[in-house]
């Protein structure tokens, strides 16, 4: 019986600490503080570098172009979801520049069939 309680404290843990780890936002460089600036059809933050992470589009264009700069500061990310279930875009241009994309960043674009670097 204790050989049991154990197996499944043991398996109770183990699904906690997995859980736990799915449930944080994965951006490849942590954003330096939670304010959301926008630009355009775009939501972004930075990061400790003074780079850009695009965390949103909310605009409804079927063609996106991400830009390589905003304000003079240069998008290197395309954070977690930031175009999730947006199923009106087709086409997502990205800069050179973009040297990571987040966790299910296009999940659920139903109509997007083309993704490329410029």
């Amino acid at each position: 019986m204790r050989r049991l309680l154990a197996i499944l404290l043991t398996m109770a843990l183990l699904i906690g600490v997995c859980l736990d780890k799915t449930a944080q936002t994965a951006y490849a460089t942590e954003p330096a503080n939670e304010t959301i600036y926008t630009y355009g059809d775009f939501s972004y933050q930075f990061n400790s570098s003074n780079q850009i992470i695009i965390t949103k589009y909310n605009g409804s264009e079927e063609t996106v172009t991400v830009p390589d700069y905003i304000g003079g500061y240069q998008v290197i990310e395309v954070g977690s979801k930031a175009f999730y279930k947006n199923t009106g875009i087709k086409k997502v241009i990205l800069s050179n520049g973009i040297t990571d994309i987040g966790d299910s960043a296009f999940e659920e674009c139903s109509k997007l069939s083309y993704v490329s670097f410029n």
